[in-house]
């Protein structure tokens, strides 16, 4: 300095240092910006010239954005400390609340990254300090671990970019004017030690024995196994702190100084549960012993101990192979913790690689059964051996992608998670083309909050179950085909008893009512003989004219009439009965089916009184070759289903015609019932199906109906809507037709029943 000597100049020096401690309280007064910035560049004019620009970055915060800044550090701090809500006075400094200004410091390079970046950052702060104590400013320094870097770094990105956030903060500064005097010294000046020369320090006798008040770790930190741990350090005292610490805390401690010695320990005495190195060795790195020990087959975890903080250091130990890593001087506690972690989780690798090669053992001895295992994103990660027995198909088919996307062996599974679709049958193709069936059995995999981490698939081939299965299904197909056939012809049978019945029921009563009858139609012809002869002689005579005997005789004589009409109507009816049973006419005949419809009305003419009424709509027809007595039946059974589906009243509609050039014939017989849903009209030919219910329906009706119409070789078709009614279409060939072997109704037995239901 310019008329100053040293001696000025250094006792000035040291007064701004002695008197550059932190003030506590600022004065209300603002600070000059062209003064700040002069401090500024004062205090930041040198770096070294290997760096390219200066490391840092520094950020002066006035007004109202120091407000802002202070409450979003002040927020942060009670965040990360728990603290619930937190005013700015949680910074615990009210300098910070009274000094006008605020200058935040950044070093673009992390502390992790460059030392001496760090340091020359730290210098610069030094300087701003010192500067403004010398223009008769006060400073209080709030370092970086009394706030939340991140929130600094987060308000600066603000104004400086982005990239800010890739530096790191190393402190806070309130600068203004003091109220008050700096803070003093806290003790006397700690001298410095002088070494060499003839009043230099002389090394202590042993200065590689450790501290000898070392106090073993917490419980949950100690070896509970007393587990074998070797440590390589060239430092003779790093290796006596090391081995006391361990040795403490349970260990089995075995120390050396080199790599060849610890190479040597392992193969003489076998691998220790872990390892301890330093990354400087006198033959060695401490990455390339680790990777020797790793090449030859060494699996225990190894920490690392080493001065560098780099990230690139710890990037490529690493790739070496290296668990963890501790900076020297290194830390007891996270000693203990780093080792119980490691040795705990070596265990634990144990057991699951002793399960694992269990489980591979047990898939690998089932057959019929593979594994699948899915990420999160259903994408296959573990495919067993039975997969690959099963499909065909390995993990280079399977492993990283969707087990359904692109792989032939499950392009018919449903879509959808597993956890959606617990179980499945599908038909799997393998890798070669066949196809085998299988069921698919999935599970969810989820971590203690419940959380779907993954899922199990099972696939097991079914094979031989579905093939098993698909026998006895087809089995019992035929067993109730046979049982049907039964049934119809049960109730054929019986129809045909019934019938046969009542064929000769109806042949007894016509014999019965003929005998009679006769000798009333015989002694009526008599009397009306002898009644004429008598009526000739009365006309010879007087008593003729007599008004009484006019009018007896008249009467006499229009009796026997109503008396021939009776017997000729008894006869009619007595002849109809005889038409509808047919007992004489048990082979095919030529019939004329009009006659047919009219014997089975007069049948059920007790069910046509009341409110029903009948219309014929007949066409001419030819002579119909058939079983006159089941087709009678079929009249009968679709009549009284028409009269019991409208209750009291509605119209039944008979209706003929010639078809194809009187090649067939159809009758429809249609009535204004109630009708037939339509989800039940597929089923009312089956035996057994009503829609009546006990007792009025058996469901064997319309069943025998269709029977004897197919056996005829015609048709039936059936139309209904609910509320307006149903008809029954029967479609029959002229000529008769062979009814097929083997079919229901081929049987020229008349089937049927009397009381027939849907």
């Amino acid at each position: 300095m310019s008329g100053v000597s040293d001696e000025e100049a250094f006792a000035r020096a040291a007064g701004l240092v002695r008197g550059a401690g932190d003030v506590e309280r600022f004065r209300d007064q603002p600070v000059d910006r062209a003064l700040v910035d002069a401090l500024l560049e004062g205090a930041s004019a040198w770096w070294p010239p290997r760096f390219t620009q200066p490391p840092w970055r520094v950020m002066v915060v006035v007004g109202e954005e120091r407000e802002r800044l202070v409450g979003r550090v002040a927020e942060a701090l009670a965040r990360h400390w728990g603290l619930g809500p937190l005013g700015p006075r949680g910074l615990a400094s009210e300098a910070v609340l009274n000094a006008p200004v605020l200058v935040v410091v950044f070093s673009t390079v992390p502390a992790s990254e460059g030392v001496e970046a760090f340091g020359l950052v730290a210098g610069l702060a030094q300087n701003i300090v010192l500067l403004a104590r010398a223009v008769g400013l006060g400073s209080h320094r709030i370092f970086s671990a009394h706030v939340v870097p991140e929130a600094a770094l987060d308000y600066a990105a603000e104004f400086l970019g982005p990239e800010i956030r890739g530096g790191e903060l190393v402190t806070l500064l309130a600068i203004g004017w003091p109220d008050g005097p700096p803070a003093a010294a806290p003790g006397p000046v700690a001298p410095a030690t002088w070494v060499g020369g003839p009043s230099g320090s002389r090394a202590p006798e042993d200065f590689t024995t450790p501290p000898g008040d070392l106090k073993p770790p917490a419980q949950v930190l100690r070896s509970p196994r007393r587990e074998r741990v070797l440590v390589v350090d060239p430092y003779p005292y790093n290796r006596a702190l090391l081995e006391a610490q361990l040795v403490r805390a349970g260990y089995a401690v075995e120390v050396v100084s080199d790599g060849r010695s610890l190479i040597s320990e392992v193969r003489a005495r076998g691998e220790a549960d872990l390892y301890v190195v330093s990354d400087t060795l006198p033959d060695t790195t401490g990455f390339e012993l680790v990777r020797e020990m790793n090449g030859a087959g060494a699996h225990a975890p190894v920490i690392v101990t080493t001065s560098r903080r780099d990230s690139a250091f710890r990037i490529a130990g690493l790739s070496a192979g290296v668990d963890y890593y501790l900076r020297k001087p290194v830390n007891a506690v996270e000693l203990f913790t780093a080792a119980r972690i490691l040795l705990d989780r070596r265990r634990l690798i144990r057991e699951l690689e002793r399960v694992t090669a269990f489980q591979q053992a047990l898939l690998a001895a089932m057959d019929s059964v593979g594994v699948v295992a899915l990420d999160d994103k259903l994408n296959v990660i573990y495919v067993s051996p039975g997969i690959t027995r099963l499909t065909g198909y390995g993990e280079d088919d399977l492993v990283g992608r969707p087990p359904w996307v692109g792989v032939k062996a499950w392009e018919d599974q449903p879509r959808g998670s597993p956890a959606e679709l617990p179980r499945t049958d599908l038909t799997v193709r393998r890798k070669d083309g066949g196809v085998f069936d299988a069921e698919l059995l999935r599970t969810a995999m989820r971590d203690p909050a419940g959380r779907v981490t993954g899922y199990v698939a099972v696939l097991v081939d079914i094979d031989d179950r579905k093939r098993m299965e698909r026998q006895l299904r087809s089995a019992n197909t035929e067993l109730e085909r046979l049982l049907d056939e039964l049934r119809a012809t049960q109730a054929r049978l019986v129809q045909h008893a019934k019938m046969a019945a009542l064929g000769q029921l109806v042949a007894g009563v016509a014999h019965e009512i003929n005998t009679p009858l006769a000798a009333v139609v015989s002694n009526n012809d008599l009397f009306l003989r002898c009644f004429a002869r008598l009526r000739a002689a009365l006309a010879r005579t007087d008593v003729s004219g007599e008004p009484l005997i006019a009018r007896d005789l008249s009467a006499i004589e229009e009796l026997s009439v109503v008396t021939r009409s009776a017997c000729a109507r008894i006869t009619g009816i007595v002849r109809t009965l005889r038409t509808f049973a047919r007992l004489d006419e048990a082979e095919v005949q030529a019939v004329d089916l009009h006659e047919g419809l009219e014997s089975t009305l007069v049948l059920i003419a007790h069910l046509l009184k009341g409110g029903i009424r009948l219309e014929r709509r007949y066409g001419e027809l030819p002579r119909v070759e058939c079983h006159s007595n089941q087709v009678n039946q079929v009249f009968m059974n679709l009549l009284v289903n028409d009269c019991q589906a409208m209750g009291d009243k509605g119209t039944i509609t008979l209706t003929t015609r010639a078809m194809n050039r009187g090649e067939e014939v159809e009758v429809t017989i249609a009535d204004t019932g109630a009708g037939i849903p339509r989800d039940r009209l597929e089923r009312i030919f089956d035996p057994g199906f009503t829609t009546k219910g006990a007792p009025l329906g058996t469901g064997l009706g319309l069943s025998i109906v269709f029977q004897i119409v197919e056996g005829h070789g015609g048709e039936i078709r059936v139309e209904s809507e609910v509320g307006r009614g149903t008809a029954f279409t029967l479609r029959l060939p002229v000529r008769h037709v062979r009814p097929r072997s083997n079919e229901p109704g081929d049987t020229d037995e008349p089937p049927g029943e009397l009381s027939a239901t849907r």
